[in-house]
């Protein structure tokens, strides 16, 4: 969903993001490398000289494995929105299409950039609901619902039952 920046009212936009729609389906799905169960987001962009800022609040939860004993989780998402966004200069555009160095500056490191006057929510979701996904998730980890029981590791299969090897009492001399 592109919003054009100079339209942006000065009071600000509202806008709300869920799965019914599909601009906003297909960013979670994007961001989170799969299917969101539920997404609610509630977003107010501001836009002054050009710069948009995002503020607002959202919740996304996705079904995910425990990466330490292999169970279904859902993992709930959720927080603060507060992302700022620059218009990409024809300077710093060019000159990375052009393969030279783009210098950053610790400040525009917190930054996005939009090109072309409008501003693309998908992005703004996607990006969001990336910071928020944790790079593990565990039945103990933040946000997940509680599972049935305790984390465990599953049962191991020992493995057939090995003979004894007749030259294990061999001992090899030092060099």
């Amino acid at each position: 969903m592109l919003v054009v920046v100079e339209q942006i009212p000065e009071e600000g936009l509202d806008v709300r993001a869920t799965l019914a729609q599909d601009w906003a389906r297909e960013a979670a799905a994007l961001a989170l490398d799969g299917a969101a169960d539920s997404l609610d987001f509630h977003l107010h962009l501001v836009q002054h000289l050009g710069h948009v800022r995002v503020t607002g609040d959202g919740r996304a939860a996705i079904p995910r494995t425990c990466a330490r004993c292999g169970r279904p989780l859902r993992l709930v998402l959720s927080g603060a929105v507060d992302l700022s966004y620059s218009p990409a200069t024809a300077a710093r555009v060019d000159g990375a299409l052009a393969g030279e160095a783009v210098a950053l500056d610790a400040e525009d490191l917190d930054i996005g950039w939009y090109e072309g006057g409008s501003l693309d929510l998908a992005q703004v979701l996607s990006e969001q609901l990336a910071l928020w996904l944790p790079d593990r998730v565990r039945c103990d980890s933040p946000g997940v619902e509680p599972p049935d029981g305790p984390c465990e590791l599953p049962a191991q299969d020992p493995g057939p039952e090995l003979r004894r090897n007749p030259f294990a009492g061999l001992v090899v001399p030092e060099a």
